[in-house]
């Protein structure tokens, strides 16, 4: 008994989409305001900097705003001690692009730092060199103490 009938037109829905190539920050930051007269943490107005200074700027615009202000509030809240922010703080910061793994998610590609590889690449190179240094190659078995030969 032949199967159900194929679709017509099959289009792929869960294809792919392409990485964007995200521009170097810039020095443009917004105020930070006070809401109800809230003294901001040294910590969190660095924060705040460093954001807006980022790449992720770019993906931006004037209606996140506030959801990033809220965000602050969170960070601020939460180096304040109230651990219960923690968990609507990394939500808000990975929704935003704040942390390596949203933005592999949200396919955002960092600058060029200069160095021809990726920060990880570099980071094995390096290791590798060091382990080959040492004569340890963690692909080669080598017996256990103990063990039966």
């Amino acid at each position: 008994m032949p199967g159900p009938e194929g679709k017509r037109n099959p289009v792929r829905r869960n294809r792919e989409s392409a990485w964007v190539d995200l521009p170097r920050g810039t020095d443009e930051v917004p105020t930070l305001p006070r809401p109800n007269g809230r003294g901001w943490l040294k910590a969190t107005r660095d924060a705040w900097a460093r954001w807006w200074r980022s790449p992720m700027a770019h993906e931006w615009d004037a209606s996140d705003y506030y959801q990033l202000v809220s965000i602050a509030v969170l960070l601020d809240d939460w180096l304040r001690g109230d651990l219960d922010s923690l968990k609507e703080l990394r939500h808000w910061m990975q929704h935003y692009g704040l942390t390596p793994k949203s933005r592999r998610t949200l396919r955002w590609a960092m600058p060029d730092t200069g160095d021809e590889r990726g920060p990880d690449e570099a980071r094995r190179a390096e290791a590798a060199g060091r382990s080959r240094q040492r004569g340890d190659d963690p692909r080669r078995l080598r017996p256990i103490e103990g063990g039966r030969t």
